[in-house]
């Protein structure tokens, strides 16, 4: 479960169905894959700086974009 935050970058933060569910401040939401939740949870609540961690784990491929049809 993903734990209440204060970001200036992020709206909002999920997890449904295995996935992660981010919506960024201004209303953009995007649906990503993550090989373990669990962990991701953890970290991400540990994380200082949530926008920060998010973003990294996007340019690390941790976080994998759903691609909608």
């Amino acid at each position: 479960m993903i734990n209440a935050f204060d970001s200036s970058a992020l709206e909002s933060v999920a997890i449904d169905d295995g996935q992660v569910l981010v919506t960024f401040n201004g209303g953009r939401t995007y649906t990503y894959t993550v090989a373990d939740v669990e962990r991701f949870v953890t970290a991400f609540n540990a994380a200082e700086s949530k926008g920060r961690f998010l973003i990294k784990q996007i340019k690390q491929e941790t976080l994998k974009s759903v691609v909608t049809v």
